[in-house]
C-alpha cells in the first residue's frame, strides 16, 4: 500500500500528478453539449408550477380549487392534505440532542411560517398555463404575527413561530474545556467584542430543478435533479415517498454550481415525483431566480458575543463564546450543523486550554437555513481573525506577530485541540511568515490612506468518517465509493459514489488512474451521478470529494494494477518482483522483457492464460471510510488603498499561501481557491438577504441582492506550501472552501487598519467608512 510520499515520488517517473492539466470536463460545456436539469426534453412532459404563501406567518382556512378544476390546460394539482397523506416530512439528517423539529411538509398543511412556503402544486401541459392556473387557485389566509428579528425570538414573552414548543428556541448547545472563567479573571487583559456575519444566499448560476417520469407498468419512478448527493437523495426519497428503492433512481445531469444549498432534499424533490405518478407523465419544475430566493435556504446569520483573555505578551489564554443563529422556520437536511460546526471550529489555528462556547438556535419566520461553502467555519474564522487583529492593536504588537505567538507548531503535529478537534499536519508559522513577506510594504499615495488585513486559517476537509458522522448526529455515512473497471481494449472506466459539478474531480481522479495503471490520463473516463451505474457515495461537499472519493479510486485503481502485473509476469515467465508499470507497458527492466497493458487487459478477459486462481476481467470496487478530517490551512494578506475624501476603497494587493497537502492538478487548485476568495470577499462588503420588519424578503433578483462580477475581483496570487496529510494515502487535504472560510476577516482587517476601527459586522457598508473616516 502506497505511503503519501510514494505518491510525491510517483511525480517524475510518470508525469501526470502535480501538472496543471486542463480540466477534461469543460470540453462539452464549452461546446454547448452539456445537459442540464431544464435542457430535459421528455415526451408528453407537464410543467409544474407551486403557489407560495405572501405572508411570513398565517394559519390556512380554507383552499378552493374550483375554478382551478375548470382549466383543461391543468392534468394534476397537490395540497397540504394529499401530501401529507402520501408522503413524510421533509428530511433532516443532522440531529442534536434535545433538539425540537417542527412540523414540515412538502406543502404547508394548516399553517404557513416564511415568505414563498408552497401551499399548492400544479402541472399543465406547458409552463406558461402551470403559472397562470396558480392564479385561479384562492387560498384564505389569517395573519399571525411574525417572527423576523432574532432579539424577538429569543425574547421570554414574544411570539412565537410554533405554538407546540412555548418558545422559539430549537437547541441550546454548550463545549466546555479548562476552566474558561478562572484564566479570565486572572489574564491581564480581557477584550470584549461583539461580531455578526450576516445571512446570505448561494445563489448558483443554475437555480435548483428536477425532473420526475413515474413508468406505472413497472413502478420505476425516475428523478433528476441538480443534487449535489444522488444517493443520498433516492435514499431518502424512498423513504419519503414510500417508494420501493429499487425501483427509484436518481440522475444528476450538469449541474450548474451548487456551493453546498443542492445537497439538500427540497420540498419540491418530495412534490414533483408525487405529481408524475398521480398523472402518470413525466413533470419538470425549475425555480425562478426569484423563486430561488424565497425556496432555497439561506446560510450564516450568525453573532457572537466573545471575552478573550490575553497576557501582556499577546498569549490567548481563555475564551468565553455566547452564538446565537437564526435558524429561520423549519430545518433541513443540514440546519443544524451550522452553528455546530463553528462551535468546534474555535479556536481555529491558535492554542487555548481554556474554552467556554454556548450556542441558543432559534426559529424566526424567515425562510430555513443551512449548509453554504464552508458552512459554520467561515463564522468562527471572523470572529477569530478580528479578535486578533483587535488583541494586536490593544496590545501594540503587529498583527502577524500575536498570531505567531498562538499558532500550534509543527512540532506539535499531530496535534489534538483542548476541544478534542485533531489537526494532521502542517508548519502553520513558516506559511504566515511566508504570506506576510510576500505582501511586502506599501506607502500610501497622498489623499490615500493603506490597510493591511492579516488572516490565517484552518478548514476542516474530507467531510467524514463515518464513526464521527454517527458520534455528531448525522444519518448518513463518511464514507465514499469508486469502481475502475479496464476495458478488454485497455481503456479505463471510473465509477465514483461523489457527483462533481464544477470542481474537475473528473480530471485530478483521471490523473490519478492514469499515473496508477501507467495510461494516458484521455484513456480514463470518469462517470457520475447517476445511481443505476454508479456505487453508493455520500456525495460532493464539505472539501471531500479528492480525500474520499479520491482515495477510494486510487485503491481501487491499486488492486487493478496488481492483478496487471500479476497476469504480465505469468505472460512474461518472469517473477513479478521489479515489474514496473510505464508509458502503456509492463516493463521487467533487469530481462528488458515487455508487455502492453492493452495486451494484459485483453489477457484478462479472453482468461485462457491467467495465473492461477486469478478471476478473469479488471474490475475492482471499494468503499473507502477514512481515519479523520485533513486540516487544510493557510494565510492571506490583504492590501487596500481607501480614498481620504470618498471612502472610496480597492485592493491593491492579495497574497494566498495555502497548504491543499498533495497537489493532484495546481490549476484546479488555484481556481478553487480564487473562486472561493472572490466569494468570501463578496460576502464581506455586498451580499447580503434581506427581510423587511414584517417578513417580507427584499432581496429577490441580483438587483438587490449583490454578487461580484469580474470588475470588483482583485488579482488573487496564490502560492503552495506541500505538507502531505497522513490520513489517507494521496496525502492530500480539501480545498474547495478555503477562500471563502477566510477571506472575509482579511479584508475586513484591511479596513479597519486603513480606517483605524472595528469593523466586526458584514458586509461592511460604504456608510461606516464614511462615518470613520470623518470620526477619525
Amino acid at each position: 500500500m502506497w505511503t503519501a510520499l510514494q505518491v510525491l515520488r510517483m511525480r517524475p517517473a510518470y508525469g501526470f500528478l502535480g501538472r496543471p492539466l486542463k480540466r477534461f470536463e469543460d470540453q462539452h460545456l464549452i461546446t454547448g453539449n452539456s445537459q442540464f436539469v431544464d435542457d430535459l426534453k421528455i415526451l408528453n412532459m407537464l410543467y409544474a408550477a407551486f403557489l407560495r404563501s405572501p405572508h411570513p406567518h398565517a394559519r390556512i382556512r380554507r383552499v378552493d380549487l374550483s375554478r382551478l378544476r375548470r382549466m383543461k390546460s391543468v392534468v394534476v394539482w397537490m395540497t397540504g392534505e394529499e401530501v401529507y397523506r402520501l408522503s413524510k416530512p421533509v428530511p433532516i439528517i443532522w440531529y442534536l440532542p434535545d433538539m425540537r423539529i417542527p412540523r414540515h411538509y412538502a406543502l404547508a398543511l394548516d399553517e404557513v411560517n416564511h415568505v414563498g412556503e408552497a401551499v399548492v402544486a400544479v402541472a399543465a401541459e406547458d409552463r406558461y398555463e402551470a403559472e397562470d392556473a396558480l392564479e385561479m387557485v384562492e387560498v384564505e389566509y389569517e395573519p399571525l404575527e411574525a417572527v423576523v428579528e432574532l432579539d424577538k425570538a429569543l425574547s421570554q414573552d414574544g411570539p412565537l413561530v410554533h405554538e407546540e414548543f412555548g418558545d422559539n428556541i430549537c437547541y441550546r448547545y454548550r463545549l466546555r474545556a479548562g476552566d474558561a472563567e478562572k484564566h479570565l479573571e486572572s489574564s491581564q487583559h480581557v477584550l470584549e467584542e461583539r461580531f455578526r456575519v450576516q445571512r446570505l444566499a448561494a445563489s448558483p448560476l443554475e437555480t435548483r430543478g428536477v425532473v420526475a417520469q413515474y413508468e406505472k407498468s413497472t413502478g420505476m419512478l425516475t428523478v433528476w435533479s441538480s443534487t449535489q448527493f444522488p444517493h443520498i437523495l433516492r435514499t431518502w426519497l424512498a423513504d419519503t415517498l414510500g417508494h420501493d428503492e429499487a425501483r427509484l433512481r436518481v440522475i444528476a445531469p450538469d449541474v450548474g454550481g451548487a456551493f453546498g444549498v443542492k445537497g439538500e432534499i427540497f420540498p419540491e424533490e418530495i412534490v414533483v415525483p408525487l405529481l408524475s405518478i398521480k398523472a402518470g407523465r413525466p413533470v419538470k419544475w425549475i425555480s425562478t431566480r426569484r423563486e430561488d430566493f424565497l425556496s432555497s435556504t439561506h446560510a450564516r446569520d450568525v453573532r457572537a458575543y466573545v471575552r478573550a483573555g490575553f497576557t501582556d505578551d499577546g498569549v490567548l489564554k481563555a475564551l468565553d463564546v455566547d452564538i446565537e443563529a437564526d435558524f429561520g422556520a423549519y430545518l433541513h437536511v443540514f440546519t443544524a450543523g451550522g452553528p455546530f460546526i463553528t462551535a468546534h471550529s474555535i479556536p481555529g489555528p491558535y492554542k487555548c486550554d481554556n474554552i467556554n462556547i454556548d450556542v441558543v438556535a432559534a426559529f424566526t419566520n424567515k425562510v430555513p437555513v443551512s449548509a453554504y461553502r464552508g458552512f459554520g467555519q467561515p463564522e468562527a474564522a471572523f470572529i477569530m481573525e478580528r479578535l486578533m487583529d483587535i488583541a494586536a492593536d490593544e496590545l501594540h504588537l503587529a498583527p502577524e506577530e500575536i498570531r505567531l505567538r498562538n499558532l500550534i507548531q509543527p512540532s506539535e503535529m499531530p496535534y489534538k485541540a483542548s476541544t478534542g478537534v485533531r489537526y494532521d499536519s502542517g508548519d502553520y508559522p513558516t506559511v504566515l511568515k511566508k504570506a506576510v513577506e510576500l505582501a511586502g510594504h506599501h506607502l500610501p499615495m497622498p489623499g490615500k490612506r493603506i490597510g493591511v488585513g492579516i488572516s490565517f486559517y484552518t478548514e476542516t476537509t474530507g467531510f467524514a468518517p463515518s464513526r464521527l458522522f454517527h458520534e455528531d448526529g448525522l444519518v448518513m455515512g463518511g464514507y465514499d465509493s469508486a469502481r475502475v473497471r479496464m476495458t478488454p481494449s485497455g481503456n479505463v472506466e471510473v465509477f465514483i459514489g461523489a457527483s462533481p459539478h464544477g470542481q474537475g474531480l473528473a480530471t485530478s481522479i483521471a490523473q490519478l488512474t492514469a499515473d496508477i495503471l501507467g495510461v494516458e490520463p484521455g484513456d480514463v473516463k470518469v462517470l457520475h451521478g447517476d445511481t443505476f451505474n454508479t456505487p453508493y457515495g455520500q456525495g460532493t461537499f464539505g472539501s471531500r470529494s479528492l480525500a474520499v472519493a479520491g482515495t477510494a479510486a486510487a485503491l481501487a485503481a491499486q488492486q487493478i494494477r496488481e492483478k496487471i502485473l500479476a497476469i504480465a509476469a505469468h505472460v512474461l515467465g518472469c517473477d513479478r518482483t521489479g515489474l514496473e508499470i510505464s508509458g502503456g507497458e509492463v516493463q521487467h527492466p533487469s530481462t528488458s522483457k515487455t508487455i502492453t497493458v492493452k495486451e494484459v487487459a485483453r489477457q484478462a478477459y479472453l482468461a485462457y492464460n491467467l495465473p492461477h486462481g486469478l478471476f478473469p476481467g479488471l474490475d475492482a470496487t471499494v468503499y473507502y471510510d477514512p481515519a479523520g478530517l485533513p486540516k487544510s490551512y493557510g494565510a492571506h494578506v490583504c492590501v487596500v488603498e481607501v480614498d481620504t475624501e470618498t471612502a472610496e476603497w480597492r485592493i491593491v494587493r492579495y497574497v494566498v499561501v495555502h497548504d491543499p497537502g498533495v497537489i493532484v492538478n495546481p490549476l484546479i487548485v488555484e481556481g478553487q481557491l480564487h473562486g472561493g476568495t472572490l466569494q468570501g470577499l463578496s460576502q464581506t462588503f455586498l451580499e447580503e438577504v434581506v427581510f423587511d420588519g414584517d417578513g417580507n424578503l427584499l432581496t429577490t433578483s441580483f438587483m438587490d441582492y449583490l454578487i461580484p462580477s469580474s470588475v470588483e475581483a482583485p488579482n488573487i496570487e496564490v502560492h503552495h506550501h506541500e505538507t502531505p496529510s497522513p490520513l489517507n494515502i494521496l496525502g492530500v487535504k480539501g480545498v474547495g472552501e478555503a477562500g471563502t472560510i477566510i477571506a472575509p476577516p482579511a479584508l475586513a482587517n484591511a479596513l479597519s487598519d486603513a480606517l483605524g476601527v472595528k469593523l466586526n459586522s458584514t458586509p461592511v457598508k460604504h456608510g461606516e467608512l464614511l462615518r470613520a473616516l470623518a470620526d477619525g
